[in-house]
């Protein structure tokens, strides 16, 4: 899954997670919309389902039979992503 990636970017990426904090309670007050997406097969799709319920004004679209890292590589990432911008333009 790593292989040739940046070990060095990767190594910071783990370190920023585990600096994050994050206050559950102000997410019902969030007013930035907010697109998660995930696949079915994601060791994390119980989470974005949970973050999806507690964050205001998200929007959960998960990609039928991909784990989490095929999904970002499916198309079906790039059309929710850009359904979701366009929504988003269209609201303004």
């Amino acid at each position: 899954m790593t292989e040739g990636q940046d070990d060095d970017a990767l190594s910071g990426l783990l370190r920023w997670y585990d600096a994050i904090e994050l206050d559950f309670k102000k997410s019902k007050d969030n007013t930035v919309r907010t697109l998660i997406v995930c696949g079915s097969k994601d060791t994390e799709h119980t989470s974005s389902m949970e973050l999806h319920e507690m964050l205001a004004h998200s929007k959960l679209h998960v990609i039928e039979s991909v784990n989490h890292f095929e999904a970002w590589n499916h198309n079906e990432f790039d059309d929710a992503v850009t359904e979701f911008v366009m929504e988003t333009q269209k609201s303004k």
